[in-house]
């Protein structure tokens, strides 16, 4: 009779280890997800960003390049200048808008969250 009472409160040890374990595991999972909400979406949301307009800038390079070959295919030697600083103008401004967005991104910090 007396190894039932043992058997029994053993069990019931063992189940507590169990309910205490997962109740350990659900407050780490807790603790991950707030850590991944504070850090790495604010980063995925910096990351499309730059992809976004990396692709803008992309595309507008790809014009200024179509527009550099119809002048060397025309030879427009008159006209070649003021089209020559316009695509200069250009340039400037797409390296301008590139260390922009790559200043935003080192300045942006995740947003801090405090544990609960």
């Amino acid at each position: 009779m007396l190894e039932l009472i043992v058997a029994f409160f053993a069990l019931i040890v063992a189940f507590g280890a169990l309910w205490f374990a997962g109740d350990a595991s659900k407050r780490a999972e807790f603790q991950q997800q707030q850590f991944y909400d504070a850090h790495i979406r604010s980063l995925k949301g910096t990351v499309s960003d730059i992809v976004r307009a990396t692709r803008d800038v992309t595309k507008r390079i790809h014009e200024m390049e179509r527009t550099v070959d119809n002048l060397i295919e025309t030879n427009e030697d008159l006209n070649i200048g003021p089209k020559l600083a316009g695509l200069s103008g250009e340039v400037t401004l797409l390296r301008e808008e590139m260390d922009s967005i790559g200043q935003r991104a080192a300045d942006q910090r995740p947003a801090r969250r405090r544990a609960v």
